[in-house]
């Protein structure tokens, strides 16, 4: 079995059918790959239509779960997963079915730890969009090791745009989080320090689904929430890995990870004054902040001078007084 690709599935009856057969028109034998569907507790009709599919093509498997969020259902798929590769394909997003096996040949044919490749963006309908530009950054050599990879590209964690030999993740017993957002930002850096070789393959593969009613922008309060908390736990994560490793033995992952967690702690503080959330949230994520040692927030940087300048005065007011912080920058912008 050369490939396992894994699909959490939660509530996704408008998208998962389109999802599901890209990859069943993938250019590979049945039994050269797997595509393996592991509901985490749909409510909607997701399972009525992937059973649909899973009867009229053999190398879609389903399995079930109660609701534990996406990292249990990554789990279960490692598990179950017979694949020399991995590859982690959301349930909204659907592939390049005749470009799959090209970069697969290119993933055996260097024996690589891990392929990265490119994506195209597209809207809920599924229609291509260019709000996003997307390059990876790699050195002059051909294949090299994650390590490196991720210290030019650790912003751009995201597992959907690799293959990963399946044998990493075993030998070095690595796992999802159950329960929180943002699981690749908090896992890739983990499988990136087991890699010794890494290429990219210049082609697209796979098609990501912008949705508008995502965690990160829901009008839901509790959603945005979970995103928040998930944000501050993958920061503390990233903080305690960094912890665990030799900084003179990986002195590039070190590096990225000091400035992941800086990524992170900037994005904490512009979702804690620019989101609207009820006084007893904002008291709760303080608490959060403080227990993990995220408040102060760091020095702002990246944006207009002008807003640079703007974000970092009020940070300071906020690092004194989070609410009354929080409450200025709102009231000068209307917020």
């Amino acid at each position: 079995m050369k490939l396992s690709i894994i699909v959490p599935v939660y509530n996704l009856e408008d998208y998962i059918a389109e999802c599901l057969q890209s990859l069943a028109d993938i250019q590979l034998s049945p039994d050269e790959y797997e595509v393996l569907v592991i509901d985490d507790g749909s409510t909607d009709g997701s399972e009525s239509v992937i059973n649909t599919l899973v009867h009229k093509y053999p190398q879609i498997q389903y399995f079930y779960q109660n609701n534990k969020g996406v990292g249990a259902a990554r789990n279960l798929g490692i598990q179950h997963a017979k694949g020399d590769y991995l590859w982690f394909v959301d349930g909204d997003d659907f592939v390049y079915s005749d470009k799959v096996k090209q970069g697969l040949e290119e993933a055996f044919i260097n024996d690589l730890d891990v392929l990265t490749f490119n994506f195209t963006p597209v809207n809920e309908k599924g229609l291509p969009q260019t709000w996003v530009s997307f390059n990876f950054k790699s050195s002059d050599r051909n294949i090299v090791s994650g390590s490196e990879f991720y210290y030019y590209n650790y912003a751009k964690s995201y597992l959907w745009l690799c293959f990963f030999k399946r044998r990493i993740f075993l030998q070095h017993n690595l796992t999802f989080q159950n329960s929180i957002k943002m699981q690749d930002g908090e896992i890739f850096p983990r499988i990136m320090i087991h890699c010794q070789s890494l290429k990219h393959f210049n082609e697209r593969l796979i098609y990501y689904r912008y949705r508008e009613q995502s965690a990160v922008n829901s009008k839901n309060e509790n959603a945005r929430a979970h995103f928040y908390f998930s944000m501050v736990i993958v920061a503390d994560s990233l903080r305690m890995f960094q912890q665990q490793i030799d900084r003179n033995e990986n002195i590039l992952i070190y590096k990225a990870l000091s400035l992941k967690r800086k990524q992170l702690n900037q994005m904490l503080f512009t979702n804690f004054i620019l989101n609207k959330y009820s006084y007893v949230t904002n008291k709760k994520f303080i608490t959060l902040l403080k227990k993990y040692e995220l408040l102060p927030f760091m020095k702002i940087t990246g944006f207009t001078i002008k807003m640079n300048l703007v974000f970092n005065i009020v940070r300071h007011i906020v690092n004194v007084n989070p609410i009354v912080g929080r409450h200025i920058y709102q009231l000068i912008f209307k917020k």
